[in-house]
């Protein structure tokens, strides 16, 4: 069901974008983006333990359903993220391709897209319904505890703009979202 879901997702975005601007950004840690404590820095120090395990991706997603891949603190954490952003508590170069949206990530966002990052966590496409052009490309980190059993916080680590512009209109996407109830509004 998820596939199908992402695969429905990836071709409406595919068939309601078109490129036509290029931004890219770093990816490195920022303060004040993470909501993790200190048990997330003890989970660097046996990351390649758990790695060779199965991966930190096999903890962080193991079980979920379409259900959870639409409803989960991935998304959450960037929604609390970009209200930060939005009131100015976090200031760092490496969202700087945000700052000229920095009014409209206020407002509500819909997820275009999620799926398991390689480099842990998710990475996710989202539009913002006050205007859907822009496709923001985020990449919200996991940290996994040193037992390897559970999520215990999350990072911003990117935010930037995707080459592709959404063209589908705010009444578009939420016809969609009350078409499939299963897809929510943050």
């Amino acid at each position: 069901m998820r596939k199908v879901f992402i695969i429905a997702i990836a071709s409406l975005l595919a068939i309601a974008c078109q490129g036509n601007r290029k931004v890219t950004t770093d990816a490195p840690q920022t303060e004040g983006t993470e909501v993790a404590s200190e048990e997330a820095d003890a989970e660097l120090d046996n990351e390649d333990e758990v790695l060779i395990a199965g991966g930190l991706n096999e903890i962080r997603f193991r079980d979920w359903t379409s259900k959870e891949w639409l409803d989960n603190d991935y998304i959450r954490h960037a929604r609390s993220f970009f209200d930060a952003y939005s009131r100015g508590e976090i200031e760092d170069e490496r969202f700087k391709a945000v700052e000229p949206y920095k009014s409209l990530v206020k407002g509500n966002f819909s997820v275009l897209f999620i799926e398991p990052f390689v480099g842990g966590g998710v990475y996710m496409f989202i539009v913002f319904l006050d205007n859907p052009k822009p496709v923001f490309r985020v990449w919200v980190y996991g940290y996994v505890n040193e037992e390897g059993t559970s999520v215990i916080g999350y990072e911003v680590r990117s935010c930037d703009i995707a080459e592709e512009e959404c063209d589908m209109t705010k009444e578009e996407i939420l016809k969609i979202i009350e078409e499939h109830p299963e897809n929510k509004v943050w």
